[in-house]
């Protein structure tokens, strides 16, 4: 009976710490179970693109004379329209078009040749075999030449 109300008053005010964090651990817990179920499916990492959206990009590029712009918005686009090339040579053989190599030839040029041809480059050669090569029905591109590798007979 003559007990300090001193334990009791430690044991009290443990006792209360030990319920806020077993009341703050169950409100995290319960903020993220209600986040993960909000939640969409996970995006991928790389859409697929959109052949309409690539080529109006392309023409842009190559409208605007920017080579290394249209360098790469070629190669979405190609890889939007034909989705077995893997690099623009694959392109090129799939196309099999004299006008086409001779643009993607004259592209190259002028971005990894020496000397400042880069600026001097216009894209309507470019843009004219591109649309060429998007106007051909699928079974007029030529995917058997992508497999001469693979089946040299």
């Amino acid at each position: 009976s003559t007990a300090s109300p001193y334990w009791m008053i430690a044991s009290a005010f443990l006792g209360l710490m030990w319920l806020l964090t077993g009341w703050q651990w169950w409100s995290v817990r319960s903020r993220l179970a209600k986040l993960e179920t909000e939640q969409e499916a996970p995006q991928p990492l790389f859409e697929t693109p959109d052949e309409n959206r690539a080529f109006k990009n392309l023409s842009k590029a190559c409208k605007a004379n920017n080579a290394s712009n249209a360098h790469r918005q070629l190669f979405i686009w190609g890889n939007a329209r034909f989705s077995q090339i893997e690099c623009l040579k694959d392109l090129q053989q799939l196309a099999a078009s004299e006008t086409f190599s001779e643009a993607l030839t004259g592209l190259e040029k002028a971005l990894y040749s020496p000397g400042d041809q880069g600026g001097s480059w216009q894209g309507s050669e470019l843009l004219k075999a591109a649309t060429a090569l998007r106007n051909m029905r699928e079974t007029e591109a030529q995917p058997t030449a992508l497999l001469g590798g693979l089946n040299p007979v």
